[in-house]
């Protein structure tokens, strides 16, 4: 088996799609029947507090996608 073949490959890439409001993004979607891995959460905050937002999902060839959204602090 040469590199980049088989389990555990690391070869593939995510793409991200900016959204406004993630948990609207969410909800349209999910009505027009996308099946998201998970609901939007947390996955990290920037220096000045800004905490970057996500929702994973799946493409017709089974490709990681997801939509993100920065929420700043109150």
């Amino acid at each position: 088996m040469s590199r980049g073949e088989g389990e555990g490959s690391r070869n593939d890439s995510v793409i991200y799609f900016r959204v406004a409001g993630i948990e609207a993004a969410y909800e349209e979607l999910r009505g027009r029947g996308v099946e998201f891995t998970d609901a939007p959460h947390s996955v990290g905050t920037h220096p000045d507090g800004t905490e970057e937002w996500m929702a994973f999902f799946k493409d017709c060839d089974g490709k990681l996608l997801a939509i993100m959204s920065p929420r700043t602090p109150d």
